[in-house]
């Protein structure tokens, strides 16, 4: 699952993988990787403040990939959800995965504590208004993690509501 660059041929070359192969969901947002962007005035179109920051639209392409799997998805089983930049070991996924003897309201991954940046220069940052807390719940982090599949249903079924704030 993929968003928009917002660059035109690159967006194009995308759909027409997509159209070709099949093998890609293109979300509806764009997303902005200042990091890739070839040219200084395509930096310059991606810093513009109509562009949303590609970490503030990962909930919905997370969301979307749930909703995704659960309608491909058999009654039972688990959902991975990994970022394409990481190894799983799959044989090693399995084995942990048969050992399980709780296969349902399973949330797995390297989970930690974690409290919000309130340092408004830093990427990660959360404002008070978005989140009030000293803290967050314990959560896995992003780079991979299953959910049994009662789960995923639950987390498909919900609406999404979330805050974020536009900074420019």
């Amino acid at each position: 699952i993929v968003g928009m660059t917002g660059d035109f041929s690159i967006d194009s070359l995308v759909r027409e993988e997509a159209e070709k192969y099949q093998d890609i969901i293109i979300l509806q947002v764009v997303e902005k990787y200042t990091a890739v962007s070839k040219n200084q005035e395509h930096r310059n179109q991606l810093n513009h403040p109509s562009f949303a920051k590609s970490y503030s639209v990962l909930p919905y392409k997370t969301h979307a990939f749930v909703q995704l799997s659960v309608s491909l998805s058999s009654t039972s089983g688990f959902i991975m959800k990994t970022d394409d930049d990481c190894f799983v070991d799959i044989p090693k996924v399995m084995e942990l995965l048969r050992e399980k003897k709780q296969r349902k309201k399973l949330y797995m991954g390297r989970c930690y504590p974690s409290k919000p940046e309130r340092d408004a220069s830093k990427r990660w940052y959360v404002s008070k208004d978005a989140f009030s807390g000293d803290s967050f719940p314990n959560y896995c982090r992003g780079t991979g993690y299953f959910l049994s599949l009662d789960v995923a249903i639950a987390i498909a079924s919900t609406g999404m509501y979330i805050m974020y704030s536009r900074t420019s």
